[in-house]
C-alpha cells in the first residue's frame, strides 16, 4: 500500500463529526492568521465544517 493510497483510505473511512471538526479547527487557526483576508476563509471554513458536522451519517448496515 502506498502513501497516496494510505490517504484516501483515511480520508474514506472518516465520518461527517470528525471531519467536521477537523474543518472547524482549520478554520480557528486560520482566524490567527495574519492575511489580510484571513477571516473571510476562517468563516467560511467554520460554516462548512458546523454543516458537515451536523450532516446525518449514511448507514451502510445491510441487516437493519
Amino acid at each position: 500500500m502506498d502513501y497516496q493510497t494510505l490517504i484516501y483510505e483515511l480520508i474514506l473511512s472518516m465520518n461527517n463529526k470528525t471531519l467536521g471538526i477537523i474543518i472547524i479547527v482549520f478554520g480557528g487557526l486560520v482566524l490567527y492568521s495574519e492575511q489580510e483576508f484571513a477571516w473571510v476563509v476562517s468563516a467560511i471554513a467554520i460554516g462548512i465544517g458546523s454543516g458537515i458536522f451536523f450532516w446525518k451519517d449514511k448507514k451502510n448496515d445491510i441487516d437493519t
